[in-house]
Protein backbone atom coordinates (compact mmCIF):
# COMPACT_ATOMS: atom_id res chain seq x y z
CA UNK A 1 0.00 0.00 0.00
CA UNK A 2 2.80 2.45 0.87
CA UNK A 3 4.55 1.76 -2.42
CA UNK A 4 1.29 2.42 -4.27
CA UNK A 5 0.90 5.76 -2.48
CA UNK A 6 4.44 6.74 -3.44
CA UNK A 7 3.83 5.89 -7.06
CA UNK A 8 0.32 7.28 -7.57
CA UNK A 9 -0.30 10.14 -5.14
CA UNK A 10 2.18 12.68 -6.58
CA UNK A 11 0.68 12.16 -10.05
CA UNK A 12 -2.99 11.94 -9.12
CA UNK A 13 -3.08 14.55 -6.34
CA UNK A 14 0.03 16.77 -6.54
CA UNK A 15 0.76 18.62 -3.28
CA UNK A 16 -1.60 16.46 -1.22
CA UNK A 17 -0.88 13.85 1.45
CA UNK A 18 -2.59 10.63 2.50
CA UNK A 19 -2.78 8.63 5.70
CA UNK A 20 -4.82 6.30 7.82
CA UNK A 21 -5.57 6.14 11.54
CA UNK A 22 -4.85 3.28 13.91
CA UNK A 23 -6.19 2.77 17.42
CA UNK A 24 -4.86 0.40 20.05
CA UNK A 25 -7.42 -1.09 22.43
CA UNK A 26 -5.22 -0.40 25.45
CA UNK A 27 -5.07 3.31 24.57
CA UNK A 28 -8.29 3.79 22.59
CA UNK A 29 -8.46 7.56 22.82
CA UNK A 30 -5.07 8.11 21.21
CA UNK A 31 -4.81 8.02 17.43
CA UNK A 32 -1.76 6.93 15.47
CA UNK A 33 -1.48 8.11 11.87
CA UNK A 34 0.53 6.36 9.17
CA UNK A 35 1.05 8.91 6.41
CA UNK A 36 2.75 9.67 3.13
CA UNK A 37 3.58 13.35 2.53
CA UNK A 38 5.67 13.78 -0.63
CA UNK A 39 6.43 17.41 0.29
CA UNK A 40 8.15 16.39 3.58
CA UNK A 41 11.76 15.82 2.49
CA UNK A 42 13.40 12.93 4.36
CA UNK A 43 10.10 12.18 6.09
CA UNK A 44 7.80 11.26 3.22
CA UNK A 45 6.58 8.12 5.04
CA UNK A 46 6.01 8.58 8.73
CA UNK A 47 3.95 7.58 11.74
CA UNK A 48 2.65 10.19 14.17
CA UNK A 49 0.94 9.88 17.56
CA UNK A 50 -0.63 12.54 19.77
CA UNK A 51 0.93 12.87 23.22
CA UNK A 52 -1.19 15.64 24.75
CA UNK A 53 -1.85 13.75 28.00
CA UNK A 54 1.74 14.04 29.15
CA UNK A 55 3.95 16.99 30.01
CA UNK A 56 6.85 17.11 27.55
CA UNK A 57 9.73 16.74 29.99
CA UNK A 58 13.23 15.41 29.28
CA UNK A 59 12.17 12.18 31.01
CA UNK A 60 9.13 11.86 28.75
CA UNK A 61 11.27 12.53 25.69
CA UNK A 62 13.69 9.77 26.76
CA UNK A 63 10.78 7.38 27.29
CA UNK A 64 9.27 8.15 23.86
CA UNK A 65 12.64 7.82 22.10
CA UNK A 66 13.17 4.48 23.84
CA UNK A 67 9.86 3.38 22.29
CA UNK A 68 11.17 4.27 18.83
CA UNK A 69 9.73 7.77 18.33
CA UNK A 70 12.21 10.22 16.83
CA UNK A 71 10.94 13.77 17.40
CA UNK A 72 8.04 15.84 18.69
CA UNK A 73 6.47 18.92 17.10
CA UNK A 74 4.81 21.97 18.65
CA UNK A 75 1.43 20.20 18.67
CA UNK A 76 2.78 17.33 20.84
CA UNK A 77 2.79 14.87 17.96
CA UNK A 78 5.65 12.40 18.11
CA UNK A 79 6.84 11.19 14.72
CA UNK A 80 8.98 8.45 13.30
CA UNK A 81 10.19 8.32 9.74
CA UNK A 82 9.33 5.13 7.86
CA UNK A 83 11.60 4.41 4.92
CA UNK A 84 9.73 3.20 1.86
CA UNK A 85 11.67 -0.06 1.91
CA UNK A 86 11.64 -2.45 4.84
CA UNK A 87 8.97 -0.60 6.85
CA UNK A 88 8.11 -3.63 9.01
CA UNK A 89 11.61 -3.89 10.49
CA UNK A 90 11.88 -0.14 11.13
CA UNK A 91 8.44 0.40 12.69
CA UNK A 92 8.56 1.33 16.39
CA UNK A 93 7.87 -1.68 18.63
CA UNK A 94 4.80 0.03 20.09
CA UNK A 95 3.21 0.04 16.61
CA UNK A 96 3.91 -3.53 15.60
CA UNK A 97 0.51 -5.13 15.49
CA UNK A 98 -0.30 -8.40 17.12
CA UNK A 99 -3.15 -10.72 16.15
CA UNK A 100 -6.48 -9.34 17.26
CA UNK A 101 -10.19 -10.02 16.92
CA UNK A 102 -12.55 -7.62 15.20
CA UNK A 103 -16.07 -6.89 16.34
CA UNK A 104 -17.21 -9.58 13.93
CA UNK A 105 -14.86 -12.15 15.49
CA UNK A 106 -12.63 -12.39 12.46
CA UNK A 107 -8.95 -12.74 13.18
CA UNK A 108 -6.72 -10.05 11.65
CA UNK A 109 -2.93 -10.33 11.70
CA UNK A 110 -0.64 -7.51 10.64
CA UNK A 111 3.06 -7.71 9.95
Amino acid sequence: MLASWAEHLPVQAPGDWVGFKLWASRDWGRTMIVAFEPSETNREFHVAIQDRDHEQTPERAAEMRARGWQNVDGHRRWRTKLPEADTRRRMPPSLRAKPCLTGRSKRITFG
